[in-house]
């Protein structure tokens, strides 16, 4: 027959400890939970981009700055890829989807390659030195590094944020690749 130790272990005494006192831990367990409990229904959290993303991604950086030009949460950007952007007919293509898009309800102005002061000209990047300077600045916001990414900027009013977007979805599904991104869409 073994013998037990002389000195019973840190475990054995721990195991003791918590079957004795088991009831009364069940006990404060049960009132911990329900104090938590309506302790977070008072709990709130944050529904900004900038919570869901570290701050040194390097994407919140021109996300401030839309933000500052637009207005927080009003922004919108309706997105879909042309590889025949800059060409006569993707830019008509952009121009269309541009005025549709502006004269949907809820949706306060647009911006595209297509409204800028250039108006056609904005393609002609090999022959228009400003139209060149422009493409460049505006890459990010409403062209692609790729050229062949097209983004219209939608402020968007304050009321029917929700069937506003779902507006703007119902026009992009005609477009290859056609997205809508921004922070009222996330949320």
């Amino acid at each position: 027959m073994p013998s037990s130790p002389p000195f019973p272990s840190l475990a054995s005494k721990l195991a003791r400890w918590l079957v004795r006192w088991r009831l009364p831990l069940a006990a404060l367990g049960l009132v911990l939970g329900l104090v938590s409990v309506e302790r977070s229904r008072l709990l709130e959290y944050s529904q900004s981009i900038d919570a869901m993303f570290d701050q040194t991604d390097p994407a919140i950086p021109p996300f401030h700055r839309l933000g500052r030009t637009f207005g927080a949460s009003s922004a919108v950007l309706a997105v879909y890829d042309d590889a025949a952007l800059f060409t006569p007919a993707g830019y008509d293509r952009l121009a269309g989807l541009t005025a549709e898009l502006k004269n949907l309800p809820g949706v306060r102005s647009t911006t595209s390659l297509a409204t800028t002061p250039l108006g056609r000209h904005i393609i002609d990047t090999a022959t228009n030195p400003a139209a060149a300077r422009l493409i460049h600045l505006m890459e990010g916001y409403t062209v692609g590094s790729d050229h062949r990414t097209a983004a219209v900027v939608c402020v968007l009013d304050a009321t029917n944020t929700s069937e506003t977007i779902r507006a703007i979805r119902d026009v992009l599904e005609r477009y290859d690749d056609g997205t809508v991104a921004g922070e009222a869409v996330m949320l």
